[in-house]
C-alpha cells in the first residue's frame, strides 16, 4: 500500500520522464528473458502526480508518462522487456489525480509491445476516482501526442480483462501548434492495435467516465474519444477483439472546436486500419449515457458520434454483433449521429 505524492519539472529537448506510484519504468537493458509481475499493489486515496509551478514542455520530442502503479513498460525495441508471462494482477488505484501533457494511465503510463517480446496481461485491476487534468490548460502543447486511458493509453499486442475503471474524469482544453499532435482518451485504453503475430484483447471490462473535452487548432487531427476504446490503430494481420465490455459515457464540450472534428463513440470512438487484412471485433458490448458534441462553432467542425462506434474507417474490417446502446446523443446540423 502506498500514498504517492509526486511533483515533477520541465521536461526539454529529447529528455523522457516516466512516472508512476509504484514504478517508473519496467525495462530490463541486459536479459530480455526476465518478466515483470506485479500483483496486488494499492496506490491510495490523496495521491497525485503534478508539476511545479515552472513546468514547461519545450520539445515534441520529449516523452511524459504517467501512471498509478507503473510510469512506462518497454519502451524501446533493442532493450525490452519480455511481455511473454509478464502481468500486472488485481491492482488498485484510488482517488488519483495525474496533470499530464504526455501519456497517463490508470494502471499504466505507457504499455508498448511488440512482435518480438510477447503479450502482456494486465487483469483484474480496479481503478476509481481517476481525474486527468491537462497540465497547461488553454495553452499551445508543445508535445506530440496527448493520450489517456483509464487503465493505460497504448495497447499493443496484449491482453486486458476483468478491469473496472469507474468514476473517471478527464479535463482537457487542448490548443494545437501542429497538424500532426492528436488527442485520444478512452475509459480502458486510448489506442488499441495488434501485431503480426499476436491480437489484442479486451473482455469483461466496465467503464464509467467523464470526458469534458474542448480544443481549438489550426488543420488539425480529430479528437477520438470511447468510452471503452478510443481508437483501433491497426497495420497488421492480426485482429482487435473488445467483448463483453459495458460503458458508462458523459462527453462534455468545453469552449469551442475549429478547423477540426471530434469522434465519439459509446464503446469505440473510431476503427482504423491502413488495410482491409485486420478485423476489428466488437461483440456483446453494452453503453449507456450521455454523449453532446454541439460545440458553438459548427460552420467548421464536423462531430461523428455512435452510441457503440464512432466511425468506421472505410478500410476497416469491422464486426459488430449483440450490442446494446442506450446513449443519448446531441449534435449540431451538419454532425453525423448514430444509435449504432
Amino acid at each position: 500500500y502506498v500514498t504517492s505524492k509526486i511533483k515533477y519539472g520541465s521536461v526539454s529537448g529529447k529528455n523522457n520522464a516516466y512516472i508512476g506510484g509504484v514504478l517508473g519504468r519496467g525495462v530490463f537493458v541486459h536479459n530480455t528473458t526476465d518478466v515483470l509481475s506485479i500483483s496486488n499493489c494499492n496506490v491510495l486515496d490523496g495521491s497525485y502526480i503534478t508539476h511545479s509551478d515552472d513546468y514547461t514542455t519545450s520539445n515534441s520530442s520529449a516523452t511524459l508518462t504517467q501512471g498509478g502503479i507503473v510510469g512506462a513498460i518497454n519502451v524501446g525495441s533493442s532493450n525490452s522487456l519480455n511481455l511473454t508471462n509478464s502481468s500486472i494482477i488485481n491492482c488498485t488505484v484510488t482517488n488519483l489525480t495525474i496533470e499530464t501533457d504526455g501519456y497517463a494511465g490508470g494502471i499504466i503510463g505507457l504499455g508498448y509491445s511488440s512482435d518480438s517480446c510477447g503479450i502482456m496481461t494486465i487483469s483484474g485491476c480496479k481503478v476509481s476516482g481517476l481525474t486527468l487534468n491537462q497540465a497547461n490548460p488553454n495553452t499551445s502543447t508543445s508535445t506530440q501526442y496527448l493520450l489517456s486511458g483509464g487503465i493505460t493509453p497504448i495497447m499493443i499486442a496484449s491482453t486486458i480483462s476483468d478491469c473496472t475503471v469507474e468514476n473517471f474524469t478527464v479535463n482537457y482544453n487542448v490548443k494545437y501548434v501542429t497538424s500532426s499532435m492528436q488527442t485520444l482518451v478512452g475509459g480502458i485504453v486510448a489506442i488499441c492495435k495488434g501485431s503480426t503475430a499476436a491480437d489484442a484483447n479486451i473482455s469483461d471490462c466496465i467503464s464509467n467516465a467523464v470526458f469534458n473535452i474542448g480544443s481549438i487548432g489550426n488543420n488539425r487531427n480529430p479528437v477520438y474519444v470511447g468510452g471503452i476504446v478510443g481508437n483501433t490503430s491497426n497495420a497488421t494481420s492480426k485482429a482487435i477483439n473488445i467483448n463483453k465490455c459495458m460503458s458508462v459515457i458523459d462527453f462534455n464540450p468545453i469552449g469551442s472546436t475549429t478547423d477540426g472534428n471530434v469522434i465519439v463513440g459509446g464503446i469505440v470512438g473510431e476503427t482504423y486500419v491502413t488495410s482491409k487484412t485486420p478485423t476489428v471485433n466488437i461483440t456483446n458490448c453494452i453503453s449507456s449515457g450521455d454523449i453532446d458534441v454541439a460545440y458553438p462553432n459548427p460552420t467548421t467542425t464536423q462531430s461523428s458520434v455512435g452510441g457503440i462506434v464512432g466511425l468506421i474507417d472505410t478500410l476497416a474490417t469491422c464486426a459488430v454483433s449483440n450490442n446494446v446502446s442506450t446513449v443519448s446523443i446531441n449534435g449540431n446540423l451538419q454532425d453525423c449521429l448514430g444509435g449504432l
